[in-house]
């Protein structure tokens, strides 16, 4: 690893520093390591000014340290019960479809019935 670099993604945090919607920033306490491989590290952060959340993507090279950051809307419970939950398939959609064709329960809600 190259000199000045550290370790911990939550260090090297100013490249996600600042909240893409309200540009409030960041501190590194606010930030918690979801998951992480070698040189890449999955990070979540709260805004404490707005409320957004961020899922970024911190990787650490040979050329140094990148990120991707993503908004989203789910809190950190909701993306550590689903990093591991089975991936929905094509069946699972169709059984659902044919289902709510079934018990046209969508239609009757719409509908206010």
């Amino acid at each position: 690893m190259e000199e000045g670099y550290s370790q911990n993604p939550l260090e090297n945090f100013k490249l996600v520093a600042f909240c893409p919607l309200c540009n409030a920033q960041y501190h590194p306490h606010q930030a918690s390591v979801l998951e992480q491989k070698e040189d890449a590290h999955l990070v979540y952060v709260k805004c404490e000014q707005c409320g957004s959340a961020i899922i970024a993507l911190v990787v650490t090279g040979l050329m140094g340290i990148s990120s991707v950051g993503l908004v989203t809307d789910l809190t950190e419970k909701d993306i550590r019960k689903f990093q591991n939950a089975s991936a929905v398939t094509s069946d699972d959609i169709l059984d659902f479809h044919h289902g709510l064709r079934r018990e046209k329960t969508v239609k009757a809600f719409l509908d206010g019935e």
